[in-house]
């Protein structure tokens, strides 16, 4: 009988597991499995370690995998034994972007040979805390070197150490923004979900070319520490997931106070609130605002932007037309170096401080200078195919003491401010305004002002539709079958009113599962607990035969 047995379990679990597509599954239904006993942590990295391995070599989404996974996924496998789950995120598998310090034996490199076993004093801030919650770091994701401020010409999605980033929606595709890897990476379902980092558009951006979910906190809700910076006053880490509730979960692990950045000091509550608490597709007396002349897209956007104003609309949402930008032309007609001025300048004091923070440092790049020396002499930079302009130009930023940075604040101010986002938010007394994410100009106003957005997938370009490719790089920015994505901005801090009607256009579009990409890993985490079962099989048929077992 017990021969009998183990010949057929794992055939029985094969055809009745029961278990989701690694593609699509969710945090409920990963806690549900574990909870079950279903499959194990350990399961799970292995099960995502080989989908990553099936697509990795062609696709270059991971830089380096996390040599401690296993192990670590076994301790909480017992630790799930001894008292249970430290709640919904324990034993969960999640990359992270290569600009994110670790503390362990991985590295942190924003892509750059240059900070290859360099060593940050501690580890970040957010990695921290996923460890806390009991999530797995499960590798580092390819982004675009530097945060893509290195270069006037870099490709999308290349970086020195990750090679170069493919889009997964069309061939030639745009991947997008710096956090493209993670994009990717929670596409595919290489893991649940990803963190990336955005100074402006480097989460939403990647988000829509790769038909997933984001959240940009505000500057201060997430702590910045040990992750390479660009701006202080710009930079946040948000999470990338397939859906608005699991992205609200990872969102709600990493928020929080931190005495390593004093920006997180401006969290005006006590308590972290719960994202994931009201979810519902109804959004009664939500009044949301449309700024019509920050946006000029795609037919097939619009068309797919205007059906979810209506839907919105059908389930309670008070929709408010023309909430405009009263500074945007001003804006437009700014001097450029006005516009990027901050940026430049808070670029090189932030970097240099990162680097004055190493406490390994084996390249000796203490500085902007050092850092333009390196790059233009090691070979692996692929310089001067990829320029260094933005780093020159940032090396040839003043002090912020200067009488042009702060003219650029005070624009920033503004231009951020009251002449756009907030003054339309406060003009009409709205919630949220909301916009098809391809529309630039509103992500560059939250960027300069810290703002929170939450994108979230709205369709994809149609059969016959013109292709557009990039001038710098000749990628696909628009073509058949290349995603799109709605966006929600609000005031500082306002992620729970955002969350909630980023998950109500979820729920009534559910655009993402109608778009499926051109590569596709066949590693499911049935395959793993089946594999797992005819070991347990051999085993005990060695057992069984009274023969000696060697692992």
């Amino acid at each position: 009988m017990l021969k009998q047995l183990f010949v057929w379990l794992p055939y029985y679990l094969k055809s009745h597991s029961g278990m989701p597509s690694l593609a699509d599954i969710t945090l409920k239904e990963i806690s549900a499995g574990l909870d079950a006993r279903q499959f194990t942590c350990v399961d799970l990295v292995r099960a995502y370690l080989a989908r990553t391995k099936e697509v990795n070599n062609d696709f270059h989404i991971i830089i380096e995998t996390n040599p401690d996974a296993l192990s670590i996924a076994a301790e909480l496998d017992a630790e799930i034994s001894r008292t249970g789950r430290r709640g919904p995120l324990h034993g969960v598998p999640i990359y992270v972007k290569d600009n994110i310090g670790t503390g362990d034996k991985m590295n942190v490199t924003a892509g750059s040979f240059a900070l290859l076993k360099s060593r940050p004093p501690k580890e970040s801030a957010v990695s921290q805390s996923l460890r806390r919650a009991g999530a797995i770091i499960l590798g580092k994701a390819n982004m675009c070197e530097w945060a893509n401020i290195r270069s006037s010409n870099a490709s999308h999605g290349w970086s020195a150490r990750g090679g170069q980033l493919k889009g997964i929606y069309c061939e030639d595709q745009n991947p997008q923004g710096s956090s493209g890897g993670p994009a990717v990476a929670t596409a595919l379902g290489l893991a649940f979900a990803a963190l990336g980092t955005e100074t402006e558009g480097s989460l939403v951006c990647p988000a829509e070319k790769n038909n997933v979910v984001t959240i940009r906190p505000t500057v201060g809700l997430v702590s910045r520490s040990g992750t390479v910076p660009i701006s202080r006053r710009q930079d946040t880490i948000g999470p990338l997931a397939r859906t608005v509730e699991d992205a609200a979960q990872i969102l709600q692990a990493i928020a929080g106070r931190d005495s390593d950045d004093g920006f997180t000091d401006q969290i005006p509550f006590d308590d972290i609130p719960n994202y994931t608490s009201g979810l519902t597709s109804s959004i009664a007396n939500f009044r949301i605002g449309i700024p019509r002349n920050a946006f000029d897209v795609h037919d097939s956007v619009l068309q797919s932007f205007e059906h979810a104003l209506k839907l919105l609309k059908g389930n309670g949402a008070a929709i408010v037309d023309n909430a405009n930008f009263t500074g945007i032309e001003e804006y437009r007609n700014l001097d450029p170096w006005l516009q990027d001025v901050v940026l430049f300048t808070d670029f090189k004091y932030s970097l240099n401080e990162y680097f004055s923070m190493l406490v390994e440092n084996p390249n000796n790049i203490y500085n902007m200078a050092d850092l333009i020396k390196y790059t233009k002499t090691c070979e692996a930079e692929e310089y001067p195919r990829f320029n260094v302009e933005e780093f020159e130009t940032a090396q040839g930023t003043k002090d912020p003491d200067d009488p042009t940075y702060q003219e650029g604040l005070e624009k920033e101010a503004y231009y951020g401010g009251e002449g756009s986002i907030l003054g339309a938010l406060d003009k009409a007394n709205l919630d949220a305004l909301i916009f098809p994410t391809a529309a630039k100009m509103p992500l560059r106003f939250a960027a300069i002002k810290g703002l929170p957005l939450v994108t979230v997938p709205l369709g994809a370009y149609p059969d016959g539709t013109e292709v557009k490719r990039n001038r710098k790089d000749n990628f696909i920015d628009i073509g058949p079958n290349v995603p799109y994505c709605i966006t929600i901005v609000g005031r500082a801090f306002s992620e729970v009113t955002l969350i909630k009607v980023a998950y109500a256009v979820e729920q009534l579009t559910q655009a993402r599962n109608t778009i499926r990409s051109i590569v596709s890993p066949t590693t499911e985490i049935a395959d793993v607990v089946q594999n797992r079962a005819e070991a347990l099989q051999t085993q005990g048929q060695m057992r069984f035969t009274g023969r000696e077992l060697k692992v």
